[in-house]
């Protein structure tokens, strides 16, 4: 149905190899590593990315809420938070099952390591709720707090995925290990991360550096609680670890340890090799990303609420135009089981929210097949300045992905003409903010009449 071509300044992008059909789903991807975002890890599971409903207060509208969506499975959304094994406080679950879950599959690497650095976060539990640290409760934690001050939200939520990538990256190394992974038959893998594009060249000096004191983190990550772990330690190089063969490792919970490639007369050139191409790893993690976005959390009337990152190595190809004729939305695997009996692969044990495609309109052979990076609906609404709209989406694009779009729909504006209805995609019923997909897509089961419904208010058309 779909193909990956190149195109002339624009690189590989999926192409329609046939007529597709308004509605039809294009492809369905599972994250290489996906991590709640500090806005909303009191409160969604590190695991399987659910959340509670008594947390969030329900400001939601409670009738597109993701408590339909688990309901449908068998689930209940009101649960009581878990904490992880080691006391790092830095993550919560929905259930036991999910934290040992991702303990075996990733966190036993990461606790202590979290614990010690005070650039994460605890979470802090009260009578009431859960809740984040403020960011003064974090400046008096731990001996590392002015490294703390460095580091953003955002810079804390990017380095948490990449340490996961790294895990991930490190258990496939790992062939022993690899019986105990829970994947799905379409998971992505390190290589199919690794030859994303970085763009490193672009970014301005003042984001290397802050690429660099990152990639510093990462590698006392892996150096001194990830390669002690196994028959890796003191033994690989940066090179070896970003493009090597399998090797054994050795099984068991995480413990601190001395490692000699920090210690060595050689460990320079060695700490040298890892940052480099750490620097790179983020670079193509900053360029290629998916947030995850909602409407349960402050309702359908003010713009989507972001509450997870991830990375989709199979989803990248999708380049932006500012007049998509591609959708997307991100459903749990266990929702989209029976989409998966449609064609669309084998589904697993794991529970990782999954990247939903879908054309907007009918799409003829040929077409590039495009989504959005950014939200279409001017801020300040439908009546904004043509000129001025188009002006700061381009600005926008340029600073953040570093094109200027070219897209059919910034050429007509340029020439002040406005010949794109956002209605294609877009409910904008009263002040709703929500967008249109399919209705086998659609979290509340409705027998209104219409195929497509919307994501915010769960109106029909």
């Amino acid at each position: 149905m779909i193909s990956i071509s190149n195109i002339p300044n624009k690189g590989r992008c999926f192409i329609s190899q046939k007529f597709i059909p308004r509605g039809e789903i294009l492809l369905i991807d599972s994250p290489y590593a996906v991590i709640p975002d500090c806005g909303a890890k009191s409160f969604v599971c590190g695991f399987c990315f659910r959340w509670d409903q008594n947390l969030i207060g329900g400001r939601g509208n409670p009738n597109t809420t993701r408590q339909i969506e688990h309901e449908r499975n068998g689930e209940s959304t009101r649960f009581e938070m878990v904490k992880c094994h080691g006391g790092c406080e830095k993550i919560m679950y929905c259930s036991v099952d999910c934290r040992d879950q991702d303990w075996d599959s990733c966190h036993r690497y990461e606790c202590g390591f979290m614990a010690s650095k005070s650039i994460f976060p605890k979470i802090k539990v009260d009578d009431s709720s859960l809740k984040e640290e403020t960011e003064e409760d974090q400046k008096t934690l731990g001996d590392d707090g002015v490294e703390n001050e460095k580091f953003g939200e955002y810079m804390v939520d990017y380095t948490w995925m990449l340490m996961r990538v790294l895990v991930n990256r490190f258990r496939e190394l790992n062939s022993r290990n690899q019986t105990n992974v829970t994947t799905s038959e379409n998971r992505s893998t390190f290589a199919d991360y690794w030859k994303l594009c970085s763009n490193q060249s672009l970014f301005p000096v003042e984001r290397i550096k802050e690429f660099e004191n990152v990639a510093g983190v990462l590698y006392e990550f892996l150096i001194d609680w990830v390669f002690p772990t196994s028959d890796i330690h003191g033994k690989i190089t940066a090179g070896q670890f970003f493009c090597g063969e399998i090797i054994d490792e050795n099984d068991g919970v995480v413990e601190r340890k001395e490692t000699n490639l920090t210690r060595d007369s050689e460990g320079g050139d060695i700490r040298k090799e890892f940052t480099t191409m750490l620097v790179e790893l983020i670079c193509k993690e900053e360029c290629n990303s998916f947030g995850l976005y909602t409407f349960d959390f402050k309702g359908f009337d003010v713009s989507r609420q972001g509450y997870a990152l991830g990375v989709y190595p199979n989803a990248v190809f999708f380049n932006h135009s500012c007049q998509p004729n591609v959708g997307h939305v991100t459903r749990n695997s266990r929702f989209l089981e029976a989409l998966r009996e449609d064609g669309f692969g084998t589904i697993g044990k794991d529970v990782k929210p999954e990247m939903v495609f879908y054309a907007v309109r009918d799409i003829e052979p040929g077409e590039e097949l495009t989504i959005t990076y950014m939200e279409l609906s001017p801020p300040g609404g439908v009546n904004v300045d043509v000129l001025e709209n188009l002006r700061k989406r381009r600005e926008n694009l340029k600073e953040v992905f570093f094109f200027e779009c070219d897209c059919r729909r910034c050429k007509e504006e340029s020439r002040g003409v406005n010949t794109f209805d956002l209605v294609v995609l877009e409910c904008q019923k009263g002040k709703c903010k929500g967008w249109f997909v399919p209705k086998k897509l659609a979290r509340v089961k409705t027998v209104a009449e219409g195929s497509w419904v919307c994501e915010g208010c769960g109106r029909t058309r």
